[in-house]
């Protein structure tokens, strides 16, 4: 087993900060033994496939590659809807850079952070809006994107590099995460400032500390786990109750 913890070349995502919140034997599994297991549910996978599809098509159009949809490929209808919707909201406008599927890796002490951001629009004036498309059918509220650890580390990250992509300063406020939803064209907007920042530094510090210390060998069941288990892959290696 490889301790990630101890490699220098190993940066945590907002996924594997998450995994270790929701289930530090699922990290384990996961991002210290590598172990990667199908999930039971088709559904899951096709729903995964769908926003891959939007996913490769909407970086293509920020590229201003061609991006025909094929009439033969699955969902060709729902992703010509979705593209077209995407169209009208973020359209293409002189002046503003686009930089899709751009990935940030960051070091700072023992925060080593990574985030892959589905779209960076920089604008002029100076402002940074993070876009993330969200093509999961369930509708996302303010308030669970506020308390997104995505939210946190997409915001933290960017904030920390702001500067090469502007080529100046980054000016408290001009910075913004925005979670779209295509099927029903909802945006979520979250604006970011100074404050935020020093909280959510101190909130990852918390995270990546009690991470470190954690004794994976010692992993118990809580009594909380036994629906969170239900979907989980490795729910059969574990001893989980909701097997």
């Amino acid at each position: 087993m490889m301790d990630v913890r101890k490699q220098k070349n190993f940066y945590y995502s907002q996924n594997s900060l998450n995994t270790f919140l929701r289930c530090p034997l699922k990290f384990k599994y996961k991002y210290m033994e590598g172990i990667q297991w199908k999930r039971d549910e088709a559904e899951y996978y096709e729903n995964m496939s769908l926003g891959l599809d939007f996913h490769l098509l909407a970086e293509r159009y920020f590229t201003e590659i061609p991006c025909h949809i094929p009439s033969e490929i699955a969902h060709e209808e729902q992703l010509s809807s979705w593209m077209n919707r995407l169209k009208r909201t973020v359209p293409l406008e002189a002046g503003n850079r686009y930089l899709p599927e751009y990935e940030i890796r960051m070091a700072k002490g023992h925060l080593r952070l990574q985030a892959k951001y589905d779209l960076l629009l920089l604008k002029p004036e100076g402002t940074i809006e993070i876009w993330d498309w969200k093509t999961e059918e369930r509708e996302i509220t303010m308030k669970e994107a506020e308390k997104k650890i995505q939210t946190m580390v997409y915001l933290y990250v960017l904030a920390e590099n702001a500067e090469p992509l502007l080529q100046r300063k980054p000016v408290d406020g001009n910075i913004k995460m925005i979670y779209w939803q295509p099927h029903i064209g909802k945006r979520l907007e979250i604006y970011y400032n100074r404050e935020k920042h020093l909280y959510n530094e101190k909130k990852i510090n918390e995270i990546l500390e009690k991470l470190e210390e954690y004794d994976f060998s010692n992993f118990l069941l809580s009594k909380g786990h036994g629906q969170k288990c239900s979907y989980c892959e490795f729910k059969n290696l574990c001893g989980s109750p909701a097997v």
